[in-house]
């Protein structure tokens, strides 16, 4: 006690900002917990609900595809089939309660990596690789579906993240993965007041959140009153391999035939396409 109280008044105060810190963090950590599903009929359940989240990204590139006269071969669709076959998905849902007490739910469909301008028709610069200009004309982001995507330069509570981490792209980073895209989306509509914090948020990824998503979900749980769940599919290769091969098998499916759904919404017009 002797000891403490003699410390210099700066050294009490880094002391106690410090606490102050670390209690800050457990509460956030305690708030989010993180699961591995391996039970078989999870695993089918969570697949289903990521394929719903990359249809929903899948359709946006539909749309925008449809308008590039450039593309007109299959072969004009690998590269695009390539990248988007390897991206992480991951589909948030948000249960919280409005004004009137009504219990209410929106979902987020997050994917990570270059949209699909990028990849169609590359664009100079290294951030616009990764937002899409006029992309409401593309989507169908109507509540509960929500396209979550990532606005540079607005206000946000887990700004002071490190999104980066070792071979990431100099001034990309972690900025653009699934998760964070979708909880900057949450957080854009619960500043807006669109919705109330408060709430609970159910995550559910393709792969495991890495440091800096796991860091992001923390700071976001403890700064807006939300409890947050995250589900994950297990690594590839892992038992039961058949079941974690589902949502793989179905992507690699749905690129594999884009090209013609493409062509059919270049013939029905940009509102009568469908990704199924």
């Amino acid at each position: 006690m002797n000891t403490i109280t003699s410390l210099p008044r700066a050294a009490l105060l880094a002391t106690a900002w410090l606490g102050a810190t670390l209690a800050s963090v457990d509460a956030a950590a305690a708030r989010v917990t993180y699961e591995v599903v391996r039970d078989r009929q999870e695993i089918v359940s969570v697949s289903q609900r990521l394929i719903g989240s990359f249809k929903f990204n899948l359709r946006g590139a539909q749309r925008f595809a449809a308008t590039q006269t450039t593309l007109s071969t299959p072969a004009d669709f690998d590269p695009f089939a390539q990248e988007w076959g390897r991206t992480a998905v991951s589909q948030m849902e948000y249960r919280w309660t409005n004004a009137a007490g009504l219990e209410r739910t929106t979902v987020y469909h997050g994917m990570s990596g270059r949209v699909a301008t990028a990849v169609f028709s590359p664009m100079n610069g290294s951030t616009a690789q990764y937002t899409i200009p006029e992309w409401r004309s593309y989507y169908g982001d109507r509540n509960p579906n929500v396209y979550a995507h990532v606005v540079m330069d607005e206000p946000t509570a887990i700004a002071s993240v490190e999104t980066h981490a070792p071979g990431d792209l100099p001034g990309i980073g972690r900025q653009f993965d699934a998760e964070m895209r979708g909880l900057r989306t949450l957080e854009r509509d619960l500043l807006a007041q669109n919705l109330s914090g408060g709430g609970r948020l159910t995550v559910w990824a393709s792969a495991e959140p890495c440091p800096v998503c796991r860091r992001a979900i923390e700071q976001f749980a403890n700064a807006y009153d939300v409890d947050v769940s995250v589900y994950f599919l297990p690594p590839v290769g892992d038992p039961p391999i058949y079941e974690r091969r589902i949502f793989q098998m179905t992507r690699n499916r749905l690129l594999r035939n884009f090209h013609l759904r493409v062509a059919n919404e270049r013939g029905k017009g940009v509102d009568a396409g469908c990704v199924r």
